[in-house]
């Protein structure tokens, strides 16, 4: 992004423009005002990603503590927001304390408690302590002092929390779709809360354990593709770095589950997913950028004309299937609990799909079959009958040694999408 340089004056004028703000709302409100900006050195206040980041640390004020009124605004001064809390100050103080320190990015934030006015001017609680500097955790003043670091090595650094935070959340949301699914009961042949499915060598605790062994890699597929754009690569050379992730977290995977395969595809399609959001953020673009910018990394190495199938084929073609079914479950959510909208959606991916593991397991008959009585239960038109007919599907699928693993696939990447556009792109994607 091209950074708008602010002169002395201006940043001095912005900052008397807040602190008018803020003596304004306590002489309204008689109440603890909080206001919250970032703190950038240097001529620039606004930097790649800090919108996105400011938005939200907003909402985790507005969580955090009772706020009866609030307001932001938005400046290439530098964004900042205030907020009216109905609790005492020494309580608001002691919460945004825990909030500045709840993870790095928190230390580019000034959180800034104000209990009444003094001499005409809003009256601060003072912080315990000095602010510790960004880059090698002494007194922030004394490095400020003797420039130890310079502008732009501190910026640069700035900007590395930021891509560090936003790659953080990715795992996180990648890590809950995991869980989300393996625990979305009851899915016919697969496992779940209620059993193992049609699966003699995995349970659910295999599940947990493999999520938590791949994690990790899903922040260093984020993180590697931001160090992309920094490095100037290629998209081919940045996926073929993503190739090498890739089969580390097959390692690790395998490992914590003693060898078994539970989560493969999972490992591609939301690896893939998460360096597209990263792609996304990085191009200033929205949310539906998201499976194109994926797909460009896939078709990077695609060679010649070779037929693809499951999660290869829905990378190529841009995640058709599940792009419909995180609409879907969005749809269904707004009549069904999040579990039931998604065991009604993985019956219409069972519709969508040639599951491979399906065919593996059963031949084309056996795909056959899960379609039909897919369908045949869908008739029942999301009613509570639904449910009990899956149970029935779910114990044929077993005596058959039938298990929708591409479907279950499908269903855990299109909850990742959901995790990504509620906690990341609701908050407005980055600016340009």
């Amino acid at each position: 992004m091209e950074y708008i340089a602010i002169s002395l004056p201006e940043i001095m004028e912005h900052r008397e423009k807040r602190t008018m703000r803020t003596a304004e709302l306590i002489r309204k409100h008689q109440s603890t005002v909080v206001c919250m900006s970032m703190n950038f050195i240097g001529e620039y206040k606004v930097l790649k990603h800090s919108r996105l980041i400011f938005n939200m640390f907003c909402e985790k004020v507005l969580r955090s503590t009772q706020v009866r009124f609030h307001e932001v605004e938005y400046s290439t001064f530098g964004d900042y927001a205030h907020f009216v809390c109905e609790e005492n100050p020494e309580a608001v103080k002691a919460k945004m304390c825990k909030l500045e320190e709840s993870c790095e990015v928190g230390r580019l934030f000034d959180i800034d408690v104000y209990y009444g006015m003094e001499n005409d001017s809003p009256a601060k609680i003072s912080r315990e302590g000095l602010r510790k500097c960004l880059i090698c955790d002494k007194p922030a003043i004394e490095c400020s002092r003797s420039r130890a670091h310079g502008i732009e090595a501190v910026r640069s650094h700035s900007i590395d929390i930021m891509k560090r935070h936003l790659a953080t959340l990715i795992s996180e949301c990648a890590y809950d779709s995991l869980i989300s699914e393996v625990e979305t009961t009851p899915k016919p042949g697969l496992v779940d809360k209620n059993n193992n499915g049609s699966h003699t060598d995995m349970n659910i605790n295999s599940f947990y354990a493999s999520s938590l062994a791949i994690k990790p890699f899903y922040y260093d597929m984020a993180l590697e593709t931001f160090k992309s754009f920094d490095n100037n690569l290629s998209i081919f050379e940045l996926m073929r770095r993503l190739q090498a992730i890739g089969r580390a977290a097959e390692t690790a995977m395998m490992s914590a589950t003693i060898g078994i395969n539970t989560q493969l595809g999972a490992i591609y399609t939301i690896g893939l997913l998460s360096c597209g959001v990263v792609m996304s953020l990085e191009h200033s673009q929205c949310f539906d950028a998201i499976p194109n910018y994926a797909q460009s990394l896939v078709l990077s190495v695609k060679v010649g004309d070779i037929p693809s199938f499951g999660a290869r084929f829905e990378a190529e073609n841009a995640f058709p299937n599940i792009l419909a079914t995180t609409r879907r479950i969005q749809i269904l959510n707004n009549e069904h609990n999040f579990n039931n909208s998604c065991v009604f959606a993985l019956l219409e991916i069972m519709l969508l799909i040639d599951d491979t593991n399906v065919l593996r397991r059963g031949g084309e008959s056996g795909l056959i079959f899960v379609r039909e009585q897919a369908k045949r239960i869908l008739e029942f038109n999301y009613s509570n009958e639904m449910l009990k007919a899956v149970l029935d599907f779910d114990n044929e699928m077993i005596r058959r040694n039938l298990s929708p693993g591409g479907c279950a696939d499908i269903l855990a990447a299109a909850i990742f999408m959901l995790n990504i556009k509620q906690r990341i792109f609701e908050y407005g994607y980055t600016q340009k």
